[in-house]
């Protein structure tokens, strides 16, 4: 109770805002109460607080009419002919030194809501009927929608809520892989209005950023204060999948990362996991001589699409889970609005952008490529790094992906068209710091030290032990160094 009491002294004490309403109702409620319900629910949720005035004075309402009050609260947000959808606020009666105050926690909705066939908006600590302004009624729905989620304006966040070196991490990337990109001589502001993740408030003309460039270029700070429920998780399974199911404890696992950061970080996290579970197969295709890592290849498309066709505003987990003989990717969305909720073939996910700022900024780095050329990738790879991979999807509440395979199989191998060795590295972190050499020929090793979570001595080591080997070659200067993959 102390807590609710101070809670309640706190948020008197801070004045009006977007999400602080005070009411100075004694006796009943007035109609503007429900007007802020609506404005909250439209809006970015907030709590009203009954017995409090203007100036954040705590006046208290009538003991003997609370009771009531609650009751017609509870009533009238339960009335169809007053509130759409149904608002289901539950009042709370607290004492606060000798006076009774009424609180009302209102949580943002799914949906657009309207009182008495009005819509209202929350701007600062006004509440704004508005149901005759085409944009502003637009911007709530739009708002309201899970499919643009990213786009959303969040309060608050600033540029100096973003991580510098992310956006180093984004310049020194398309540098390497590409040579001449835009964003190499951009400053981080520029960057972010390139990708359009800064956007306009329709009441006040002001520019902020939104939940896309949060999720992509956040600190992790950030990112947990806005999104609170983000997360990602990484499960390794050191068993087939049948032996897990028949296991007692249906949530074990023998490894485990949760991925907590922007997404940018996060694809990296997830890239090293992958490269550790998963076995190392090679090939070499028929329009180059350089071998390339069919895991990676394969996988890369899986992970990426995992990450940016995942409902964000849901605010549920995405899970990958590797088994000795299956992967499967959980996200909590729906990839084909259209489709019933059933099993469907890899072709259907062709012409699908689930939140398409996320993608450009991935289709910029080269995580992405164009719309369907990720399900021809997993299509052509899949059978190369095993023979007669089961792949199926199901397209429900949650979105799995899965690809089934046997240990027995061997790497398909075509004499014509590729041929197919199994490169042998000395440990797992050799083959990890070879696949970030090979993808970024220009990293540094500081950046590699922090990319594979070791010591700098310990990557050094390991370089050398790829050059003796004749994995790589170093090229260059010392402020200039390009590694050269010979292997």
């Amino acid at each position: 109770m102390k807590d609710i009491v101070g809670r309640i002294k706190s948020l008197a004490s801070k004045g009006e805002d977007v999400h602080i309403e005070y009411k100075s109702c004694i006796d009943k409620v007035s109609g503007s109460v429900y007007e802020t319900i609506c404005s909250f629910l439209n809006h970015g949720g907030g709590t009203i607080l009954l017995g409090v005035n203007d100036d954040g004075q705590i006046i208290g309402v009538n003991p003997s009419q609370a009771e009531n009050m609650k009751k017609t609260i509870i009533n009238a947000t339960n009335n169809p002919e007053l509130f759409i959808p149904s608002a289901n606020i539950y009042p709370e009666i607290i004492d606060v030194e000798g006076k009774k105050v009424i609180v009302l926690d209102v949580q943002s909705s799914d949906a657009v809501s309207q009182y008495k066939k009005h819509f209202y908006d929350r701007n600062g600590d006004a509440d704004v009927d508005v149901t005759n302004h085409g944009g502003l009624l637009q911007s709530i729905f739009e708002r309201k929608s899970n499919h643009i989620f990213e786009k959303r304006i969040v309060e608050g966040l600033t540029i100096s809520d973003l991580d510098h070196e992310t956006f180093d991490m984004c310049r020194q990337f398309v540098k390497g892989a590409m040579h001449e990109h835009p964003w190499i001589t951009m400053g981080d502001e520029e960057i972010l209005r390139s990708c359009q993740l800064v956007r306009r408030d329709p009441f006040t003309g002001e520019e902020h950023l939104c939940y896309a460039a949060l999720l992509l270029f956040g600190t992790d700070d950030a990112v947990f204060n806005y999104c609170p429920r983000y997360r990602i998780e990484l499960l390794y399974h050191q068993c087939c999948y049948n032996d897990f199911l028949m296991r007692q404890t249906a949530s074990s696992y023998d490894n485990r990362e949760s991925i907590r950061c922007n997404l940018i970080k996060g694809y990296g996290i997830m890239q090293r996991f992958v490269l550790r579970y998963l076995p190392d197969k090679y090939f070499v295709p028929s329009n180059s001589i350089q071998r390339q890592d069919l895991r990676w290849l394969l996988f890369r498309e899986i992970c990426a699409n995992m990450m940016v066709h995942a409902d964000y505003s849901l605010g549920y987990a995405s899970f990958l889970d590797i088994y000795t003989d299956k992967v499967i990717t959980r996200n909590r969305t729906r990839l084909v609005s259209a489709a019933k909720e059933n099993v469907i073939g890899i072709d259907q996910l062709e012409n699908y952008t689930k939140n398409p700022l996320i993608v450009n900024v991935f289709r910029n780095l080269g995580w992405v490529e164009d719309l369907g050329s990720g399900s021809k990738k997993i299509k052509t790879y899949a059978p190369l790094y095993y023979k007669e991979p089961d792949i199926k999807i199901h397209d429900g509440e949650n979105f799995i992906f899965s690809i089934t395979y046997s240990l027995s199989n061997s790497l398909k191998e075509d004499t014509c068209t590729n041929s197919s060795k199994e490169l042998q590295f000395k440990t797992p972190l050799h083959a990890l710091v070879y696949a970030l050499l090979k993808q970024m020929p220009k990293i540094k090793t500081a950046e590699i030290t922090n990319y594979v979570k070791t010591s700098h001595r310990s990557v050094l080591r390991i370089i050398s032990d790829l050059k003796e080997e004749g994995w790589i070659e170093r090229q260059g200067q010392k402020k200039d160094v390009t590694w050269k993959i010979l292997k």
